[in-house]
């Protein structure tokens, strides 16, 4: 086996149904619960994220992942797992080093056989290396994998004979006992880790559906060997058969609060120009590419409004800007990822106003979200804010805090002759926001609608919000007006001039 590099992170993808124990041996491995568990049938991981682990001076990443049967139980859209775990493998810079699928004792089944030719055959053509975990044992293994190899391997298509593979506990009874059933436990899985994640190069996904035979191939394979319908089949083939993207975060929040400083961090240069907050146009937005040194990002900084309502003066543009900025987001595939900005403090009106009209009326409920706190250079340790006054600020948004993807309490001051201090804190919050970035997206698909349809929802809310002040002078805005300048139809345009000028 070759020397490991020192410096390199080792990527370990774990699949399986919904309460295989994916999440608890995340937490096994890592000595302490850091994932979420589900308990029976529930499941909580509805979204890919990952954890980082240690074993000796190895370093690896432990991406948790959605159950592939957690959307009969909780009624989401059942091509989800499938749509998540090829977005993951796709966009994991160079490939996976291991996929470990995991299996509960009594689940030889052919949900088993349909996960493992998924991954197996469908996803990397026979090329990646995959472990068997199973899990559930209250009592040693002892013989049970030669009692059931042959089992698995008629059963569930599986070649045992060239698949590394451990029988495990992720439950701790009482203290811990040496040489206890969890200790083996974990010393399987540091030992499967040690010796078949640590290669010399790991393998991409390897899955080409550029012709049309392909793609008509690939939905006739997924109806058969993971039994789904012909209709499911081609809507998943068509969905893989899409280039992979950057992920799609925006970011929101009152002018002057750090947004672009926040994005100028997260670079590493100046590529956003900063607000003193009163420049800039309500919903004007610039995007900037972006390396987390995981994925590749396009983030989107906006131009908020720090009033309860949209002035008049600016109301024109403001829509004009709206159009502008949900075709972009259209066309470049949606939004993975909403990332509101606000200042350390109370939460004032004009932010309530700011922060609903993009995660309820932009993308109504179906984007994480996430929050960053900025200009806290003074805050000993900035994460500190964050217990303090979290709960609070998530409350005032009315939104529950398992409902947040992530946070980041950062500085983004930018000092020509920073002290030794705040360069600590410059290069801790560059570092907290890319890990919250890699962290919170979904994997699955962006949020998107129709073109036309999205475009005339959203202004529908934003002609609402300037009806709270004063409309503007009905000469300013006019049908051809919007027909001229935002590109809407005739009757688009003739339903926003009456929303703006008729008072209810």
């Amino acid at each position: 086996m070759c020397k490991p590099d020192p410096e390199r992170v080792y990527k370990v993808a774990l699949f399986g149904v919904t309460g295989c124990g994916k999440s608890s041996i995340i937490n096994l491995l890592a000595d302490k619960p850091v994932a979420n568990v589900s308990t029976g049938v529930e499941a909580c991981t509805t979204r890919a994220r990952w954890y980082p682990i240690s074993i000796g001076d190895k370093k690896f990443r432990l991406w948790d992942t959605m159950g592939f049967n957690q959307a009969e139980v909780k009624g989401v859209n059942p091509l989800s797992p499938y749509e998540q775990a090829h977005t993951l493998l796709q966009n994991l810079e160079d490939g996976v080093d291991l996929v470990v699928l995991c299996a509960r004792k009594d689940g030889i089944t052919a949900s088993l056989r349909n996960i493992y030719w998924l991954l197996d055959s469908f996803f990397f053509g026979g090329r990646a290396q995959i472990a068997l975990v199973f899990t559930h044992f209250d009592t040693p293994p002892n013989d049970w994998w030669d009692r059931n190899k042959h089992t698995i391997a008629q059963r569930c298509n599986i070649p045992v004979q060239f698949v590394p593979h451990a029988c495990i506990t992720t439950v701790q009874d009482g203290p811990p006992q040496p040489a206890s059933l969890y200790d083996q436990s974990k010393l399987a899985l540091e030992a499967i880790l040690e010796e078949y994640a640590t290669p010399s190069t790991p393998t991409a996904l390897h899955l080409d559906l550029s012709s049309d035979s392909a793609l008509a191939t690939a939905a006739e394979s997924l109806k058969t060997y993971c039994q789904l319908n012909i209709s499911y089949a081609i809507t998943l083939s068509q969905k893989f058969r899409s280039p992979k993207r950057p992920f799609q975060a925006v970011f929101f929040g009152e002018s002057g609060v750090g947004k672009s400083s926040t994005i100028n961090l997260i670079v590493g240069k100046k590529v956003a120009d900063v607000s003193n907050g009163v420049g800039g146009c309500t919903l004007d937005s610039r995007c900037h590419e972006i390396n987390t040194g995981l994925h590749q990002f396009v983030v989107w900084d906006t131009v908020g409004f720090n009033e309860p309502h949209i002035e008049h003066s600016v109301c024109g543009k403001a829509i004009e800007n709206a159009v502008r900025l949900v075709r972009d987001l259209h066309r470049r595939g949606g939004v993975d990822l909403l990332v509101f900005c606000k200042k350390g403090g109370r939460v004032t009106g004009s932010e309530v106003n700011n922060f609903r009209l993009f995660y309820e009326f932009l993308c109504p409920g179906q984007v994480p979200v996430a929050f960053v706190v900025t200009q806290l250079e003074h805050e000993i340790p900035m994460e500190g804010w964050w217990e303090k006054h979290g709960e609070n600020l998530v409350k005032a948004f009315h939104l529950k805090m398992s409902a947040v993807a992530g946070h980041a309490c950062i500085t983004s001051l930018a000092s020509a002759n920073p002290d030794a201090a705040l360069l600590e804190k410059l290069s801790l919050s560059r570092q907290t926001v890319q890990s919250m970035l890699e962290d919170t997206i979904s994997y699955g698909s962006a949020f998107s609608w129709d073109e036309a349809t999205w475009v005339m929802q959203f202004l529908r809310i934003l002609v609402g919000m300037v009806r709270v002040g004063n409309p503007p002078r009905r000469e300013k805005i006019t049908i051809k007006n919007l027909m001229d300048r935002c590109g809407l139809s005739k009757e688009q345009a003739d339903e926003l001039v009456k929303l703006l000028y008729t008072r209810g």
